[in-house]
């Protein structure tokens, strides 16, 4: 029997989204920002996620420590 160790990268988290597995990705954008891997891109899934499961607290929270700082306008192109 062989055991296969889960990918732990944003790309993957990614994978899980796509597929409609929540829970999981939620988790593993959690371990992957804890671990300052892409927190930028962890923390915009990770509030997309929050968003859908109606939890605004968690959502706001994030765009509050990850978001860009206040007063910086994004490129659009």
């Amino acid at each position: 029997m062989t055991i296969l160790e889960t990918p732990r990268t944003p790309a993957y988290a990614r994978s899980l989204i796509a597929a409609r597995r929540y829970a999981e990705a939620y988790e593993l954008l959690y371990r992957l920002l804890d671990a300052v891997v892409d927190p930028d891109g962890c923390a915009r899934e990770l509030t997309w996620i929050c968003e859908h499961w109606d939890r605004v607290e968690e959502a706001n929270a994030l765009r509050f420590n990850y978001g860009p700082p206040e007063g910086v306008q994004l490129a659009l192109f």
